[in-house]
């Protein structure tokens, strides 16, 4: 189980406002709870309106390779590499939005498996090949 957890809220800096603004102004690959990004070999999660109770449920991602040879040597069993996060680990609360960026392994990706869980299962999930 998880121990403990934290949510960043932050007063944004301009950097931020605009990398957000940047992001959602595209279309994303995929739709749920938070719309799902790909940009600069980063995977990001946004959503807006967002508030405290849409973060504390664990992320899941799972990342099937071009090349399973590309896995680690103990992922090359289940075909994917398993790249789970917390949002108070790698996300931002700020003006009602929410953002989550997770840099995309440097290998080719063949499909992508994203979404949120908690110990009732999944919340929320998506399934897209990325494009950038």
């Amino acid at each position: 189980g998880q121990a403990w957890s934290a949510v960043h809220y932050i007063h944004p800096p301009p950097e931020l406002i605009s990398e957000y603004q940047s992001i959602a102004s595209n279309e994303p690959l995929a739709r749920a709870e938070f719309d799902v990004y790909v940009a600069e070999g980063k995977l990001h999660y946004v959503k807006e309106p967002c508030v405290y109770a849409d973060t504390p449920a664990r992320f899941f991602l799972h990342v099937r390779p071009v090349d399973e040879n590309d896995l680690p040597s103990a992922r090359r069993q289940h075909g994917f590499d398993n790249l789970d996060f917390d949002f108070g680990v790698r996300g931002v609360l700020f003006d009602g939005k929410c953002m989550v960026s997770v840099d995309l392994p440097r290998y080719g990706v063949a499909r992508i498996v994203t979404g949120q869980f908690d110990s009732g299962g999944r919340i929320w999930q998506v399934e897209f090949v990325p494009t950038e």
